[in-house]
């Protein structure tokens, strides 16, 4: 699953989501509602099958990187000026 946000234009707080499952691809608000070292779980604010939960492991260091990418993709935060764009 692959979760974007546009920077270049408004994007009215939807994010962009693609999956191999179509239903759950296209222009979504989403909401994060966990976000830790195992586990990243978001809400697609849609009328049914909204829940999505991964799971994973990182190490500190890795979560500490992902989490910054993280909180910049589902809004809770924005890019800092100069922030290295190849890592967005």
């Amino acid at each position: 699953m692959i979760a974007q946000r546009q920077f270049e234009m408004p994007d009215r707080g939807r994010h962009y989501i693609e999956t191999r499952d179509e239903g759950y691809t296209g222009h979504f608000p989403l909401r994060l509602t966990e976000f830790s070292r195992t586990r990243l779980a978001f809400e697609i604010v849609r009328k049914t099958n909204g829940h999505v939960d991964v799971s994973f492991a990182l190490n500190a260091l890795e979560f500490e990187e992902v989490r910054c990418v993280a909180e910049i993709v589902f809004g809770l935060r924005e890019p800092e000026p100069g922030e290295d764009d190849n890592a967005l």
